[in-house]
């Protein structure tokens, strides 16, 4: 097979490998970037592992950042990536189920690969491209077979993180976790309220907005990995099981942003979105990214009122409309851009399943409202809700053709709440169609307030 010319992120990491080679060091790409490089993916990252001591490290090159010295870690700085150089060593006892408690270099890349988490992570190749593969990680990658190194309830044991990203690898790359690496995962599972929530919520990320996060939640609730997190989210995560879930969870992949996906998953759930909020925050997902997740939860439970209990007085497709347009205005127009986007992708899990049509799809011992509000919604409500939001040019008081200092003057009074609540009402009137947004328009109706 012809090999492709060299990246220039490859032809530096080469670069990073040869300057030690020339300094009389061993040297080699280790871990993800051999596993992807025979897997024909992508490689963005390129770490490397050699006998040179972090000091020895720093003295080849001109620039280098000891980032993490401590376990042997330089990060040596090229033209324009940065590179993890790392001296080959073991590690004592973990501390915290997490970390060693102290590592212990030597001149052994076979020890080097012996600690890592699974073979297809222990492999190393060196600067001609010999694969080096002591634990057989391209045969269990030529197999679809997920394996610890060694024994797998001491890997799990020594970083009990690796559970998680065990189900994430699995899902990720096609794998079938081996029977016994599967079975040291259920019995360690426990060590995981050993780890902190923002490296969980770190592995959840990639596993969501993963090549196959249908499979990778359908192992993750199998697995039971959630009941052992430091702390309980307390969300009705069961819920992921249901035959409509289950369909529902086909159409994560079609989704290309990260918040569609949450949004879709924690839809399913069917959750108080305060609830949600604080799961989110639990898992400490930053504001800006829970704020954004939540507020399409919230408009999605205003526009579920609607379409389950219509005004009798008023036609459903007005009724939806008005609704979807105040929700809009309360939660803004990106979180009603994000709802759209995933409602369209969910209204499949409804669309053409004999058994959903017959409702035998679903679990009458706990049916989900969602999935009556996608048979309630037509697909032409769907592209209604998009026309809709197209048309409402003003979204927020800031956007509205008139200013409070404005109203004050026409108006002749001292400002104060009536200021914010009138600005309001000609949002609301702008939003609905019943006013243009001119200021003229604006001055006259609040002339008559």
């Amino acid at each position: 097979m012809t090999r492709s010319p060299l990246s220039e992120n490859e032809y530096q990491a080469k670069a990073v490998l040869k300057q030690l080679i020339a300094h009389g060091y061993d040297a080699y790409f280790v871990g993800g970037c051999v596993r992807d490089t025979l897997l024909n993916r992508a490689v963005h990252d390129y770490d490397i592992a050699t006998n040179a001591t972090p000091e020895e490290i720093m003295a080849c090159f001109e620039r280098t950042v000891p980032t993490g010295i401590k376990h042997g870690t330089v990060t040596v700085l090229m033209d324009r990536h940065p590179y993890e150089v790392t001296t080959f060593r073991t590690e004592t006892e973990y501390e915290d189920y997490r970390r060693p408690k102290e590592v212990k270099y030597v001149t052994s890349l076979l020890e080097d690969l012996r600690r890592r988490d699974f073979t297809m992570n222990a492999m190393a190749m060196d600067i001609a491209g010999n694969l080096i593969d002591p634990f057989g990680g391209r045969t269990d990658l030529g197999q679809g077979i997920l394996r610890c190194v060694g024994t797998a309830e001491e890997r799990f044991g020594e970083d009990a993180l690796r559970m998680l990203r065990c189900v994430r690898f699995a899902a990720n790359y096609g794998l079938h976790v081996e029977e016994a690496t599967w079975a040291a995962l259920r019995v360690q599972a426990p060590l995981l309220s050993h780890i902190a929530m923002e490296r969980v919520r770190a592995e959840l990320e990639r596993l969501v907005g993963g090549a196959d996060p249908h499979r990778g939640i359908r192992m993750l609730v199998d697995s039971e990995l959630p009941n052992y997190f430091r702390q309980q989210l307390e969300v009705p995560l069961e819920r992921w099981r249901s035959a409509f879930a289950e369909r529902a969870l086909r159409e994560l992949a079609t989704l290309e942003d990260a918040a569609a996906r949450w949004v879709l998953l924690l839809l399913l759930l069917e959750e108080d979105p305060a609830h949600i909020a604080a799961a989110l925050r639990k898992l400490t997902f930053s504001r800006a990214a829970w704020s954004a997740i939540v507020s399409a939860l919230e408009l999605h439970s205003s526009m579920s009122e609607s379409v389950m209990h219509p005004p009798a007085a008023d036609s459903a497709v007005r009724s939806l409309e008005t609704t979807f347009k105040l929700a809009t205005l309360a939660q803004g127009k990106d979180a009603a851009t994000l709802w759209l986007s995933v409602i369209r992708v969910l209204s499949n899990a409804v669309q053409g399943d004999d058994d959903a049509s017959s409702g035998s799809g679903s679990d009458p011992n706990n049916p989900f409202q969602l999935e009556s509000f996608l048979r309630g919604v037509s697909l032409d409500m769907i592209a209604f809700g998009t026309e809709w939001l197209d048309a409402m040019t003003c979204t927020n008081i800031r956007e509205l053709a008139i200013t409070g200092s404005e109203l004050i003057e026409a108006n002749g009074k001292p400002g104060g709440p009536w200021v914010a609540i009138l600005l309001h009402r000609l949002l609301q009137e702008v939003a609905l169609g019943a006013l243009p947004n001119d200021k003229a328009a604006l001055l006259e109706a609040s002339s008559n307030e």
